[in-house]
């Protein structure tokens, strides 16, 4: 949707989003420092197209269709190869 994400810095939400690149991440519990990263994205038209191009680039990239069926391939290689049951 090529839309930027705003989030909290919590379990594997980091590991997702890049801050500043592909989305805005901030401290949990710190309403007030999302709130101010919603106000920047809905601010900047620019900074909103940017992020959101990237983060679309990066989520397909990363976790698209043929991504994910390339790491299974992989995974299931890896265990049927090193089989010594």
């Amino acid at each position: 949707m090529e839309l930027p994400a705003v989030a909290t810095r919590v379990g594997g939400v980091p590991e997702v989003i890049d801050d500043g690149h592909t989305g805005m991440l901030f401290d949990y519990p710190d309403v007030e420092a999302g709130a101010q990263k919603l106000s920047q994205l809905a601010h900047d038209e620019v900074l909103r197209r940017g992020i959101g191009k990237m983060a679309r680039t990066s989520i397909c990239s990363r976790f698209g269709v043929d991504a994910m069926a390339d790491r299974f391939l992989a995974f299931y290689s890896r265990i049927t190869r090193n089989d010594d049951r």
